[in-house]
């Protein structure tokens, strides 16, 4: 690929921050890869700001959901989720504050937990992965060699 143009570097400095990146390969004819490595270079910084509709989205989802989720939905990252949500003053509701987990949910993830796949538990507990994870720890239990890795040896099917 030829070397950036004086006239190329000037206009990454003025879109990099805002520009989506597909309309940046599209404009500089090159890779993402290419442009990320050579704004590096420039020590230019992206701007993700929140568009009206996300902010929505997060006022309505926030204080009830999974922060995973949230993240998930608005394709930003769990800290990017909090982050603005402390700025805009939200708080989770009582509703979703952690679920204490029964005596049978317990013996039934310690029966579980060393043989099924994480994704799996989640649908069986309707809890999410971090806080079956997080009870497994407390629990000191582990997985079967190979779990988790997407091996498939050991992994049975419910039934």
């Amino acid at each position: 690929m030829p070397h950036w143009t004086p006239e190329e570097e000037k206009l990454l400095r003025e879109l990099y921050p805002t520009a989506d990146s597909a309309e940046l390969e599209r404009i500089f004819g090159r890779k993402l890869s290419a442009i990320i490595y050579k704004a590096n270079s420039l020590n230019l910084k992206r701007e993700r700001y929140w568009k009206e509709e996300e902010i929505e989205i997060l006022k309505e989802m926030y204080p009830s959901s999974d922060t995973e989720e949230v993240a998930r939905r608005l394709k930003r990252s769990v800290f990017s989720i909090r982050n603005k949500a402390a700025r805009l003053g939200l708080t989770k509701s009582n509703r979703s504050a952690p679920k204490r987990w029964s005596g049978e949910e317990i013996e039934l993830l310690r029966q579980l937990y060393p043989t099924k796949a994480t994704k799996e538990l989640v649908a069986v507990f309707g809890r999410s992965a971090g806080a079956i994870r997080a009870k497994a720890w407390d629990l000191k239990l582990k997985k079967k060699r190979g779990q988790e890795k997407g091996d498939p040896r050991g992994e049975p099917s419910f039934g």
